[in-house]
């Protein structure tokens, strides 16, 4: 121990006789080196720290840590990467400036290290989740264990996996990059697993206007398509068949989008029916002259209630279409068609009329 000592030294002659010397010294306190170490992998910072003792203030007591040829430090706990592995000899020697000195050594083994690494990306729900492995090792082969964060694994270089969550969610994911016998490393991200909107929708009829809405509001688009060309943006519309010369039954599906970007689509067959009447006397609609040269009249009295004519020949075949104006009345047709029977068709706001023109030059 440090302190002031007294020390007696005693001496007796081969006669008896005796004699006797004291003196006092003062022992300096003296610094004892020894240090602990964390795990020593090349890829990673080594923790050393100082468990030895110093001597108490005002006793000054400097570090100098040497790093077998791996450069040197003065800080009482250093750190240290080695980026070559294999065995090294560590050495602390403590000098106090009462000039009492220790010095320690210690072998270390550098072991080869990993670097984790993977990329993937936010999806919505039911989609598969992708992870890219971007992991590295400067030589031989990892091994790899997978934490999806809900509770399943994956030892797969680059594995797909899908979450079953109904709901959007964050989800932490976990790679840890394996090297036998060396130095694991992991790394963690996050991804969100979106919902999907509802895309479903409801509908009600008025003859041949159908008024659509979706069940789910508050999404960034909607898209209508309504099976006979026509198209809406809004969540809440309705579309007017009056481009459809036969009754009969329509494809309708409302594709939505929400703000993560996730879609879906509903689609449901919408049927339209009526009657397909003849033109007769007590019709609101004409046509004359029949037989004609090839230039008729179309005359209506109720010209606000009707949409839409067409003509077509004895195959089926569309040759001729007109959108009419709700505000007239006469329409002058010229059809520089060939000889033969046609059918007129004609749609108002509820029913398809037909009417047999002749066509003789």
């Amino acid at each position: 121990t440090s302190g002031t000592k007294t020390v007696k030294l005693k001496t007796i002659s081969e006669f008896g006789c005796a004699d006797s010397s004291t003196q006092t010294i003062n022992l300096n306190e003296s610094p004892l080196a020894d240090f602990t170490f964390g795990a020593v992998c090349n890829q990673s910072n080594t923790e050393f720290k100082f468990t030895g003792t110093k001597p108490a203030n005002p006793v000054l007591t400097a570090f100098n840590w040497d790093f077998d040829g791996y450069g040197s430090s003065t800080a009482e706990n250093p750190n240290k990467v080695f980026s070559i592995i294999g065995k090294k000899t560590i050495t602390l020697t403590l000098n106090s400036n009462n000039g009492c000195t220790d010095v320690i050594s210690k072998e270390i083994n550098v072991k080869l290290q990993s670097k984790a690494d993977f990329s993937t990306a936010d999806l919505c729900d039911d989609e598969i989740a992708v992870f890219t492995n971007k992991s590295t090792v400067s030589s031989g082969n990892l091994t790899f264990l997978w934490k999806f964060g809900d509770g399943t694994y994956s030892s797969s270089h680059s594995p797909r996996h899908i979450y079953t969550s109904k709901v959007s969610k964050t989800y932490n994911v976990t790679l840890v990059a394996i090297v036998p016998g060396g130095c694991s490393d992991s790394i963690s991200k996050a991804i969100t697993v979106n919902a999907n909107p509802n895309s479903d929708f409801t509908y009600s009829k008025s003859g041949r206007l159908v008024y659509f809405k979706a069940n789910e509001g508050g999404n960034t688009s909607y898209h209508w398509d309504f099976g006979e060309g026509g198209t809406s943006e809004s969540a809440n519309t309705q579309y007017h068949y009056i481009n459809a010369f036969e009754y009969g039954k329509f494809n309708v599906c409302l594709t939505v989008e929400n703000a993560s970007g996730c879609f879906t689509q509903s689609c449901k067959l919408i049927e339209i029916t009526g009657d397909v009447t003849k033109f007769s006397k007590n019709s609101s609609f004409n046509v004359y002259p029949n037989p004609s040269s090839g230039k008729i009249i179309l005359a209506l009295d109720k010209p606000q209630n009707t949409k839409n004519m067409a003509i077509y020949n004895s195959l089926g075949e569309k040759i001729y279409e007109l959108r009419l104006n709700s505000f007239q009345t006469i329409y002058y047709i010229d059809l520089n068609i060939a000889d033969g029977i046609y059918l007129l068709k004609l749609i108002d706001e509820n029913n398809v009329y037909t009417q047999k023109i002749t066509i003789k030059k």
